[in-house]
């Protein structure tokens, strides 16, 4: 059972090498200062069908999807977003890179085989994983399951997808980074008090950091 044009058909498709001209869609959500994530989402409507994926910028991070193709129509459908998807042809593993680093990927997929999600930071460690059942056992592809990992910092910089050739498919990317400036720069527990007292300082001061007076220390005011 393979993704195919019209109905019927379980030959393979023929890859198209021109890149698309149309742009892409993407969503962004900036959310606010509040120690939220930001986010970016593709539906990659836009695309044509059947040429690679392009880099797309995805608010946070420039996702690159080598060996990535478009697909629109056929035996697909019920799709998250419709009508455009992401799928691969030949071998069972395709990678996703993002710079700068992200702290989570998730998607939706439908494929005919388990689907393995692995992440990876910039020194090729693996830092998570997790595995998604088959879900379509008989065309057409109209099946959806959320898949992703979260390392809670911006450690991810590629992701492998294990499925198979013409038979795995994703739509609906979507990133988030951790937005650390903005948890220092806009506590209100801070903003509001800091300069309004001193000892406020005090307060705030890390409670593990090792404190110790001797007398060669010690002085007289």
């Amino acid at each position: 059972m393979e993704f195919t044009l019209t109905g019927g058909d379980s030959s393979l498709v023929t890859v198209k090498q021109n890149p698309p001209n149309t742009p892409v869609e993407v969503i962004c959500d900036n959310g606010c200062c509040s120690c939220n994530n930001r986010c970016g989402l593709t539906t990659f409507e836009g695309g044509e069908s059947l040429t690679p994926i392009p880099p797309i910028p995805l608010c946070v991070t420039l996702a690159s999807f080598p060996g990535w193709l478009f697909f629109k129509g056929g035996n697909v459908g019920n799709w998250p977003s419709p009508d455009t998807i992401a799928f691969w042809m030949g071998g069972t593993t395709r990678e996703i890179t993002f710079q700068p680093a992200v702290a989570s990927v998730s998607f939706f997929y439908t494929s005919a085989v388990n689907v393995t999600l692995e992440a990876f930071d910039a020194n090729n460690n693996l830092i998570a994983s997790v595995v998604g059942p088959a879900n379509v056992f008989v065309s057409p592809f109209d099946k959806w399951n959320p898949l992703g990992v979260n390392v809670g910092t911006n450690r991810i910089t590629r992701i492998r997808i294990t499925g198979n050739s013409n038979q795995t498919a994703i739509d609906n990317l979507k990133v988030c980074s951790v937005r650390r400036t903005c948890c220092k720069t806009h506590n209100p527990f801070i903003n509001a008090n800091v300069r309004q007292n001193a000892n406020v300082r005090q307060q705030i001061r890390p409670s593990w950091k090792p404190y110790a007076v001797t007398k060669k220390h010690t002085f007289k005011r």
